[in-house]
């Protein structure tokens, strides 16, 4: 009896362990897709937690590196943009020399007899009525008093004093300049005179018509070469009205230059010609 008990009792045992781990195992197969499923369950918010942190280092990083890129090329586009107003600058430049370089070629063919120098207006007499301005020509290029001043256009002025770099030009709206002029169409002949009343309205006058003359209204009035400070044939201006003189009641025509003498930039200084005394 006792050893049917030592003999059972050892196999029942052997099968409880059997029967037990085989419980075991069957429940962990069953419970470890649980427990690994609980484990995603829980981890998932924390993995997309840390992959949107990582995703957001790695565009900052990009966006940082775009910036860069951004900077380098708005660097570079001022660079060239700098370089191109450089070159507009000396494109503009060049085209206003090789204009006036023309204007004073066909200037020349015009007018054979007449010496002259080109000149650019260096700056403007405010406090001048009559539109007064200063040239980059002086004594040491051949310029005196009284020399003539025009444009491509026609008359401006003349010379009333000059340095040795420089001069400053009294324009045909003044009273200061005067000018042998006369009606192309009819050769009536007047004085080129101005006044501050005329000046106002960027004209200046002909002044001692004679009293029986066929002027009209709209002729071209040109310098005359009396008196041997202008050549003659120089244009002056277009007639706009005929009027009276308030005090001397002498008849006198209202000219409107044909040079634009308040935005004159770049004008011929006439050094010599053929009628000049």
């Amino acid at each position: 009896m006792r050893n049917f008990l030592k003999k059972d009792g050892l196999k029942i045992l052997i099968a409880f362990v059997l029967i037990t781990t085989g419980v075991a195992i069957l429940n962990f197969t069953w419970i470890a897709p649980k427990i690994s499923a609980g484990i995603n369950y829980i981890t998932a918010p924390l993995k997309k937690v840390s992959g949107a942190i990582f995703g957001i280092a790695e565009r900052s990083i990009e966006r940082k590196k775009t910036a860069e890129e951004y900077e380098n090329e708005i660097a570079q586009l001022k660079t060239e943009n700098t370089k191109l107003k450089s070159q507009l600058i000396d494109y503009y430049e060049t085209k206003r020399e090789n204009a006036q370089y023309l204007k004073f070629y066909d200037f020349k063919k015009q007018n054979p007899g007449l010496k002259f120098i080109s000149g650019k207006v260096l700056e403007k007499d405010n406090n001048d009525l009559f539109k007064g301005f200063t040239l980059d020509q002086g004594t040491i290029n051949g310029v005196k008093i009284n020399d003539p001043i025009v444009t491509d256009k026609g008359l401006i002025g003349r010379v009333c004093e000059v340095f040795d770099s420089s001069c400053v030009v009294k324009t045909i709206l003044s009273p200061e300049v005067k000018a042998g002029v006369l009606d192309v169409k009819t050769g009536d002949n007047g004085v080129l005179m101005g006044n501050i009343r005329l000046a106002d309205q960027n004209l200046t006058g002909m002044m001692y018509l004679p009293s029986q003359n066929t002027i009209e209204i709209g002729d071209t009035v040109v310098t005359s070469g009396l008196g041997g400070t202008y050549p003659k044939s120089l244009p002056v201006g277009i007639v706009k009205e005929l009027s009276y003189d308030d005090y001397d009641s002498s008849l006198f025509a209202k000219i409107e230059p044909l040079a634009d003498i308040k935005n004159a930039v770049e004008v011929f200084i006439i050094t010599d010609f053929a009628e000049r005394k």
